[in-house]
């Protein structure tokens, strides 16, 4: 292995690496956006008692 395909590999694996994450963060924000509807749809039936 030369030091150059192992820099190489390090970008390639940093770069999936990044994509994975920034997919997971795309799902948590997702989450917390329905959770967040879903608080204030039950805020709004309780304020209406």
């Amino acid at each position: 292995m030369t030091t150059e395909w192992e820099e190489t590999r390090l970008v390639q694996q940093k770069a999936y690496d990044m994509t994975l994450l920034s997919q997971r963060e795309a799902r948590l924000i997702a989450q917390l956006e329905a959770a967040n509807q879903e608080l204030t749809r039950a805020h709004s039936d309780l304020a209406a008692w």
